[in-house]
């Protein structure tokens, strides 16, 4: 475990500085409504991350023998799913630019659609890599993917593409991903299929898929509200800011919770030695995500003039509330792994369901003081994580304080 957070804490700080990089540059080649047209879209194409949340594949990792046939199941279901949404999306686009208030985000939408097809491919790698803990090999497929996603989206802007830049750069890096994976893992599913594995496991995936749905819902509320209410360019602006907060999350606790999830599940037998790895792991990521996040809300007005310009001064008073938001996500997000690997997913999904309507009113309160009202809202609402950790807590037996 100690050896697979060395290499994702080594890949977080190639894609910190690969990404900040590439954003002082993009930032330059395109406006903020190219960022916020884009961020528009992805409110929709999100959708593709609840599709992981079914977490067929979150059990195979988490079962201590696992047969071909049900790695089978989960590949055909999941592709599926994947072609089902890819049509839904691409048909649905026009409804979806009328819903969000701007209808040039309906070709955005249709090309984007495709990432819901691509993203399920790998499933089945993705699920070998994790059990065996190939961390080595996750970095490199990480960073080479960052790579061309960054080198496709530069382009882009050089050749005027606006927009059309940050798309076709994520297209490019998710189609290089799953190639990567594939080469590394030349599964070929065969044409089988049993129900039975799905019925079995058909709780324990419903309550992860309610926590996807809902996590999606209160991760895009904001973007919604400011874009509906202020416009492309103010969600520019606002999706900058909250971008530069997500990197704590992204960055730092997601490569953490990639390890963690499968370790977790390999010593759940051992009550006290997972307590003790929990604890330490959320200590160890508390003294580091926290400064920086108070550190980020300090240093807004540098931060902003440096990676993005002149231009996007809008951008500061946000990222000086959402910096201290980005921190508190990235603690309590880990505590979705502790409730997954005790197999207790009913209870986080009825600690959110009950949660969201906080959550959502805390935002739209603050949006009648604009985009920074938003943006504190965001960061007010993340007290509701603080209450889903105590939770957690208890469940596994370490004492809250």
């Amino acid at each position: 475990m100690v050896r697979g957070a060395g290499f994702a804490f080594t890949g977080v700080a190639m894609r910190v500085l690969l990404t900040m990089g590439s954003t002082a540059i993009l930032a330059r080649l395109l406006m903020p409504e190219d960022y916020g047209l884009v961020a528009l879209a992805s409110i929709v194409t999100g959708l593709a991350a609840i599709l992981n949340t079914i977490s067929l594949s979150a059990i195979l990792i988490q079962r201590k023998r696992i047969a071909r046939i049900q790695c089978d199941t989960v590949f055909w279901f999941l592709a599926g799913l994947g072609v089902l949404a890819s049509a839904v999306i691409a048909g649905l686009s026009p409804l979806f630019g009328e819903l969000l208030g701007d209808s040039r985000i309906v070709p955005l939408l249709r090309a984007m659609s495709v990432l819901f097809l691509i993203e399920q491919l790998m499933v089945i790698q993705h699920v070998t890599m994790m059990r065996l803990m190939m961390f080595q090999l996750d970095f490199r497929i990480q960073v080479a993917s960052l790579f061309v996603r960054i080198a496709v989206s530069i382009l882009g802007g050089l050749l005027g593409w606006g927009a059309w830049a940050l798309v076709a750069g994520a297209l490019s890096g998710t189609t290089f991903n799953v190639a990567y994976m594939w080469y590394e893992f030349p599964y070929v599913p065969r044409l089988k299929f049993r129900w039975s594995f799905l019925r079995e496991n058909i709780r324990t995936s419903a309550s992860m898929f309610g926590n996807g749905v809902i996590a999606y819902a209160l991760g895009n509320i904001d973007y919604v509200i400011v874009g509906r209410r202020f416009g492309a360019v103010e969600l520019g602006y606002y999706q900058a800011a909250f971008s530069l907060s997500a990197e704590l999350r992204n960055r730092l606790s997601g490569p953490l919770q990639r390890v963690l999830f499968p370790a977790y599940s390999l010593v759940r037998g051992e009550p006290e030695r997972f307590r003790r790895g929990v604890t330490k792991s959320l200590l160890l990521l508390s003294a580091a995500v926290a400064p920086l996040g108070f550190g980020m809300a300090a240093t807004a007005e540098e931060i902003v003039t440096l990676l993005y310009g002149q231009k996007w001064l809008a951008a500061i008073p946000l990222l000086q509330a959402l910096g201290v938001a980005g921190a508190m996500r990235a603690i309590f997000s880990l505590c979705a792994s502790m409730f997954y690997a005790i197999n207790r997913a009913d209870a986080l999904f009825k600690l959110t369901l009950f949660g969201s309507p906080v959550r959502i009113g805390i935002v739209l309160a603050g949006s009648y003081w604009g985009t920074v009202g938003v943006a504190y809202g965001m960061t007010v609402a993340q007290v509701m994580g603080f209450v889903t950790g105590v939770v957690a807590f208890r469940l596994c037996g370490i004492p809250v304080r």
